[in-house]
Parts: C-alpha cells; structure tokens; sequence
C-alpha cells in the first residue's frame, strides 16, 4: 500500500483500533472509520473521515467501505450486545467484493484457532480460559475465521 491509499478501519475507536488509528496517522494514510458514537472519538486529524453506523448494518458497511482500497479491523466484542465478529465479516466480504476491494487485515485476539498455530504453553492456557469463560464468543469469532477462508479476499490475521 502506498501513502495515497484510504483505509477502511472498524474497531477505531477502541484500545487496539485508537493506537492503530495513531500509527496509520503517522504513515501518512487516510482513515474512514466507522463508529456508533463518534462524539466519544476525541482525536482528530484531517486525514480522518467519520462515518457514523454499526458494523452489524450492512449500509453503514457499505457507506465505510467506499473509496477505500483496504480494510483493517480491529472489532471487538461489545459487553451485553449481539455477537458481531461473523455478521459484520460477512457484511465487510459482500461490500468489499460489491467495492472490489480485495485487501483486509484482521486484528483478532488469541482465542482464534487455526490450522497454523504455533501456540505456547501459556497462549494455549490463555484461549482455553477464553473458550471456557466466553464460548459463545469464540464459536463467533471462529465463524468469522472459517467465512474469511472460504472468501477470495487477500487477508491477513
């Protein structure tokens, strides 16, 4: 990617997405971020383009997505609500593929199994706990995972 490129980014106003928000800044990219409630977004910057929505909205999706050309998230389980992680990656593929944006990156927890893991002994202790403590959460989260490997977008986690 090149400094000219926007990037679509969910999660940004979080912990991870707020210090990736930073990073990215630094780089000299464009941010389009999608947030339910941007008047908590204190960090501003010309470079940075609100769209205010929900992840699990496919428009607001749609909305975040154009004039993009990659997409980062760094979406996170919210407290009490509906699960989001295989909604909003089921969204994001259709409106990337709609958008004709092949480039996504996941920043996902450790609770996330896949055929290349190369988990230590605490990593491992770690998303068993994850699994035990929060299973609804991590059967979405590994949806997620099994949707993004069946699609034909370039990801990365």
């Amino acid at each position: 990617m090149n400094q000219t490129t926007t990037i679509a980014l969910l999660g940004g106003g979080g912990k991870t997405g707020t210090y990736l928000v930073n990073e990215l800044l630094s780089r000299g990219y464009s941010l389009k971020l999608l947030l339910r409630k941007p008047e908590n977004f204190t960090l501003q910057s010309t470079a940075i383009q609100i769209c205010q929505g929900d992840a699990l909205d496919y428009e607001d999706i749609c909305r975040l997505v154009t004039g993009c050309q990659a997409v980062v998230s760094t979406l996170g389980q919210r407290p009490g609500e509906p699960l989001v992680a295989s909604q909003a990656t089921t969204h994001l593929l259709k409106a990337m593929q709609d958008q004709q944006i092949m480039r996504y990156i996941l920043v996902a927890g450790l609770n996330l199994d896949t055929p290349t893991d190369k988990k230590g002994a605490q990593t491992r202790m770690a998303t068993d706990w994850m699994k035990s403590t929060f299973p609804a959460i991590h059967e979405d989260r590994q949806r997620a995972y099994s949707i993004l490997q069946q699609s034909r977008i370039n990801w990365t986690r």
